[in-house]
């Protein structure tokens, strides 16, 4: 089997780290089992800098620190200090050989379609790291403190371009046998282009930045895991939509709207919380068929969207926030095991098909309310708080 110079280069690094570290008491062996091979060489003051990996290609078009076009079947590619922007589709399509990139720091900017279809890529690192800037991230319950590694960006990457990593990793559902295992998106980004990690093949992914998940994000995708950092606000149309091995999704205490079909076909959702900062939640945004078995919708909510959480077939309970006024059509309907719904006072309108196909189910609201009153005109038990 053909070893590049790359490979050559890691392994050699790799055995003198393990050699340096024997006499290194202050590094404990589970972190360094938690450290990736690029992290390695910079944590150890006595490794020599000769050493250090470096790479320098014929095969990379560099000018004026745009990386323009990369033509190489390298499986590790090392993108040279100095490069801060990778440009349009500066990689795509290279689905032979490479697996694993190496960003500088200091990179501010990934080009659109920079590494679509790059199918055998499954991991991302950084040439000298922040490394406190991970460990902060890494800390994070939710994250299951990386057990397999983790990929990640330089924390000075503001934008990452429409479909930049569009069907990059094993294939687009996660079913192949080697994807990437968990992804940070950095605090410091500021822009996510459309369809910019769709069809990818991703297991989990925290996000830090930016505001905005844009439109079609993750569509497709192999996530099983999302958790959101307090930066993001916004979650546009299709973000996450037929994710259909999404199992969790942690949001952060700053979300305000989740777009239309955010979270659509996201067959094995099983719980949302929902924290008390959101503002809207979408047309159909968790409809299409979820696990989801109870939904507790806060005050802050204003406003639900039509088949909002439509075909949610192990829906049993509800409780709509007071922010909410009207229940649009089709927003619970072909819930089949829906058994309770509670509804306040400031409900004044419940569209006729809101429930369609939903029976045997229980209206729980105030006498007098909008809810008795289309409990009695649907023939809907009703139970009053």
């Amino acid at each position: 089997m053909y070893i590049s110079e790359e490979q050559k280069i890691l392994e050699k690094i790799d055995t003198d780290f393990k050699r340096s570290v024997k006499t290194a008491k202050e590094f404990k062996e589970t972190t360094l089992q938690n450290m990736s091979d690029m992290q390695k060489p910079y944590a150890i003051d006595e490794l020599p800098k000769a050493q250090k990996p470096t790479y320098k290609s014929k095969r990379l078009k560099i000018e004026d620190g745009v990386l323009l076009h990369a033509s190489t079947t390298s499986e590790i590619i090392f993108i040279p200090e100095g490069v801060a922007e990778i440009g349009r589709e500066a990689f795509k399509n290279c689905d032979r050989g490479i697996f694993k990139i190496i960003f500088p720091k200091g990179l501010k900017k990934i080009g659109v379609s920079a590494f679509e279809g790059c199918s055998n890529l499954i991991e991302f690192d950084v040439k000298d790291p922040d490394l406190c800037y991970y460990a902060a991230i890494s800390a994070n319950d939710e994250i299951d403190q990386f057990s397999n590694g983790f990929s990640q960006f330089p924390s000075t990457l503001e934008e990452i371009g429409e479909n930049a990593f569009r069907s990059f990793g094993n294939n687009s559902h996660g079913f192949g046998q080697r994807l990437m295992e968990y992804l940070i998106l950095p605090q410091s980004l500021k822009k996510l282009g459309k369809g910019a990690f769709e069809d990818a093949g991703i297991r989990a992914i925290y996000i830090a930045g930016p505001q905005a998940i844009s439109e079609s994000c993750f569509y497709g995708s192999g996530l099983r895991k999302v958790i959101l950092g307090d930066n993001v606000k916004n979650i546009e149309n299709v973000a996450f939509g037929s994710c259909s091995k999404l199992e969790k999704v942690v949001f952060g205490r700053n979300i305000k709207v989740i777009g239309d079909w955010a979270f659509d076909f996201c067959l094995s959702l099983k719980k949302v919380v929902f924290p008390d900062s959101l503002e809207k939640i979408g047309k159909g945004a968790f409809g299409g068929g979820g696990c989801l078995t109870n939904i507790e919708i806060p005050d802050s909510v204003t406003e639900i969207g039509e088949n909002a959480f439509s075909k949610c077939k192990d829906l049993k309970k509800v409780k709509i926030g007071k922010g909410i006024t009207a229940i649009p059509e089709c927003c619970f309907s072909n819930c089949s095991k829906l058994k309770e719904i509670i509804i306040p006072d400031t409900v004044t309108q419940i569209a006729d098909n809101a429930f369609k196909n939903c029976s045997n189910f229980t209206i729980i609201g105030n006498i007098g309310s909008s809810a008795e009153q289309f409990a009695k005109e649907n023939n809907i038990k009703f139970e009053a708080i």
